[in-house]
């Protein structure tokens, strides 16, 4: 059964679209959907205009999804039972050099209470060289140093707004948010682990927070803005913000 699962898996294609508003809201995933027994699985992600990211892209999602597949016999992340699996995408760019490319992934067991979710980020050179951390900071240990020491503040604000715009949900107040995030303060800790997911934009580093890492599941999952200045003394790579 694994076999066939995988083989199915590896017939589909990702459709990379264009890189607009319309398709960043609306995915055009209609051809990237297949039917693998329990698993129902719909892929799109915007096209970066480098065939050679592109395809590196593409390449991490198969992977991605036929991970999840094979191990969905031990009931780990994503494991199906009547899922539907949904990856869409975005694009952000700190410059004409490097961009980022956005998976957004959603998973939705039919006996589940509410869907599961989990983003990755891609990170690329134009010329389609991949980004690893290590190359967009010249001291990479700095870079999270300065994480942890920025996120939790810029965290809080942006969790003070969720709960404010948000009455219908059973959330803490504003002035209790401070001591509820005491018990996610690891989801902070300068770890490779909690900051795999950043993103590069024009005014500096985004970063993406997993489902409970730093808040409980009814938050989302935040993100915040390290502004460049910031980063100073991590020797951010200046090529790729021009």
């Amino acid at each position: 059964m694994k076999n066939l699962l995988l083989l199915a898996l590896f017939a589909l294609t990702f459709t990379a679209y264009a890189d607009d508003e319309t398709a960043v809201a609306q995915p055009r995933d209609g051809e990237n959907v297949e039917n693998n027994f329990d698993w129902r699985v719909r892929a799109a992600f915007p096209a970066t205009g480098v065939a050679a990211v592109d395809a590196q892209v593409s390449a991490f999602l198969k992977n991605f999804l036929a991970q999840q597949i094979a191990a969905s016999s031990t009931g780990e992340v994503f494991a199906p039972h009547n899922a539907t699996l949904t990856v869409a995408g975005k694009l952000t760019r700190p410059s004409d050099k490097a961009v980022s490319v956005v998976l957004l992934m959603d998973n939705y067991e039919q006996s589940a209470a509410h869907p599961s979710h989990l983003t990755r980020v891609l990170n690329y050179e134009l010329s389609g060289a991949a980004l690893p951390f290590n190359k967009i900071f010249g001291q990479p240990e700095k870079a999270l140093t300065i994480f942890a020491a920025r996120a939790p503040a810029l965290a809080l604000e942006q969790l003070k707004k969720i709960v404010a715009g948000d009455g219908a949900l059973a959330q803490p107040d504003a002035d209790d948010l401070q001591e509820m995030l005491t018990g996610f303060q690891d989801g902070f800790a300068a770890t490779t682990e909690n900051y795999a997911t950043v993103g590069l934009e024009p005014a500096g580093v985004r970063l993406y927070f997993q489902e409970y890492q730093i808040a409980p599941y009814s938050f989302g999952m935040p993100t915040v803005l390290i502004p460049l200045a910031d980063l100073a003394d991590a020797e951010p790579n200046l090529e790729l913000w021009n």
